[in-house]
């Protein structure tokens, strides 16, 4: 039973992390573009 409890504990927090990296990259996507504006040289 002790495996099959983990199984449930892990999965929800899979779900989270890959959430919470896709939510970042999805916001990254609004501040990368800003950045090369500031390092290209004049």
């Amino acid at each position: 039973m002790s495996y099959t409890q983990t199984i449930d504990v892990v999965n929800p927090l899979k779900v989270i992390l890959l959430g919470a990296i896709a939510f970042s990259l999805y916001l990254l996507r609004f501040f990368l573009p800003k950045a090369p504006q500031k390092t290209r040289p004049p």
